[in-house]
């Protein structure tokens, strides 16, 4: 889980929980990757000089923008390996 502040609204947070599982894939050089991802927005209240935290909405990412950007940066990270002389085949 990562939080990240709001830079808008600096007493609301974003909890971001991701879960990834990967298996073999059809051919040795293909695997087969699995990805979630949850968000709940958390809300940092003062109240009479006391602070308070709201827990509020909490969801399934489902953007696929979200998802493109993740695996974008698995390729950029695979191929970097690779053209450092790591390993990893570059992805296919």
């Amino acid at each position: 889980m990562r939080p990240y502040a709001d830079p808008e609204h600096p007493e609301i947070n974003y909890h971001i929980a991701a879960r990834a599982e990967v298996k073999p894939g059809e051919s040795a050089q293909d695997s087969l990757v699995l990805l979630a991802a949850s968000q709940q927005t958390v809300t940092h209240a003062k109240s009479r000089g006391q602070a308070a935290t709201l827990a509020g909405a909490q969801s399934g990412i489902v953007s696929a923008t979200f998802y493109q950007d993740f695996f974008a940066a698995v390729e950029r990270t695979l191929s970097n390996s690779a053209d450092a002389g790591g390993k990893n085949p570059r992805p296919t």
